[in-house]
C-alpha cells in the first residue's frame, strides 16, 4: 500500500479547501468539518498540511469565506492539542516503563510555526488558544483519569504547550497589535482559565517553570534572533508570573481554593 507524501496530502487539501469554498453556510459546510476533522485525528501530517494550506489561503478570502475557513481552523487547533497530549503521554509511559529518554516531538510548535507568515491567522489563532487549550487539558484529564493529586503530572504537561506557544511568539514579527493580543489571550487567559483550574502545588510548579522557561527562551536567543518588542514583553510576562508564584506560595492568588475573579488580578499591559 502506497504511503501519502507532503505533495499527495497538500492535493487533497486543495480540494478540500475548494469544497469548504464553495459550500453552502450551515449543515453543508459543517458536514465537511466534521469529516474533515474526523480524519485528521488520525494523522498530524494531515492536520498540520491542513492549517497549512489554511494559512497559505488567508488573504485570498472574502467576507464571504472567512467565518467557515476560521472556523475550520478552529476545529483543526484542538485535534494538534490532542495529537500533542497522546504523544506527550506515551512517551511519558515509556520513559516510566523503563525506556530510553526521548524527547517528546512537538507537534503543536511544529503546526503553528506554519502559521508564521499570515498575521491575520496568527491573531485568530491566539485568541481561541488558551481557550482551547484550557478544553483539552480538561477533556484529557478525564479521559486519562488523571486526577488532582498528580500535580507533577498535570504541571509537566501545561509547561511543556506553552513553551511550545512562548517558540511560537519568538517567531512571529510581533506588531502592536499582535503584542495586544498575545496579552490579552494568552497570558490572561492562562491566568485567569487555566491556573484557576488546577491545585495549589500544581499553580507553583507550573508558574515556577513557566517563569524559567521565559527566562530561559531570553537567554537562549540572541538579539538578531528575538526583536527588542519581543524581548521585553518576555521579561514582562516572566515578571508577571514571578509574582503570581510567589502569591501562590503564600495560598494568596487563590485563597480558599475559589476561582478568582477578573478584577482581583492585577494587570497592566502596558503596550504603546
Amino acid at each position: 500500500m502506497r504511503i501519502l507524501d507532503d505533495s499527495d496530502i497538500q492535493t487533497i487539501w486543495e480540494s478540500l479547501f475548494f469544497a469548504l469554498w464553495y459550500a453552502e453556510m450551515g449543515r453543508g459546510c459543517e458536514e465537511i468539518i466534521a469529516a474533515i476533522e474526523r480524519a485528521c485525528y488520525c494523522s498530524f501530517k494531515l492536520t498540520r498540511v491542513g492549517l497549512s494550506t489554511i494559512s497559505k489561503k488567508w488573504y485570498g478570502l472574502d467576507q464571504y469565506r472567512i467565518d467557515k475557513v476560521s472556523h475550520l481552523a478552529r476545529h483543526l487547533l484542538p485535534v494538534i492539542l490532542d495529537q500533542q497530549i497522546k504523544l506527550w503521554m506515551r512517551a511519558r509511559r515509556k520513559q516510566k516503563l523503563g525506556g530510553q529518554h526521548t524527547p517528546c516531538k512537538k507537534l503543536l510548535r511544529k503546526a503553528l510555526n506554519d502559521l508564521v507568515s499570515s498575521s491575520g491567522l496568527c491573531y485568530f489563532v491566539l485568541e481561541i488558544l488558551a481557550e482551547e487549550i484550557s478544553r483539552t487539558l480538561i477533556r484529557s484529564y478525564d479521559r486519562l483519569q488523571i486526577i488532582v493529586g498528580k500535580f507533577e503530572l498535570k504541571a509537566d504537561l501545561i509547561v511543556f504547550l506553552y513553551k511550545q506557544v512562548i517558540s511560537f511568539a519568538s517567531n512571529i514579527k510581533l506588531d502592536a497589535r499582535l503584542l495586544r493580543t498575545f496579552d490579552q489571550y494568552v497570558i490572561r487567559k492562562f491566568i485567569q482559565e487555566i491556573l484557576p483550574n488546577e491545585s495549589q502545588l500544581t499553580q507553583i510548579l507550573v508558574t515556577l517553570r513557566l517563569y524559567q522557561a521565559l527566562n530561559d527562551h531570553v537567554e537562549r536567543k540572541s538579539q538578531t534572533q528575538l526583536s527588542g518588542k519581543c524581548r521585553s514583553l518576555f521579561q514582562r510576562w516572566s515578571a508577571t508570573i514571578q509574582d503570581i508564584h510567589e502569591k501562590c506560595l503564600n495560598g494568596e492568588f487563590f485563597p480558599n481554593h475559589e476561582v478568582p475573579l477578573s478584577r482581583t488580578i492585577k494587570w497592566k499591559p502596558q503596550l504603546e
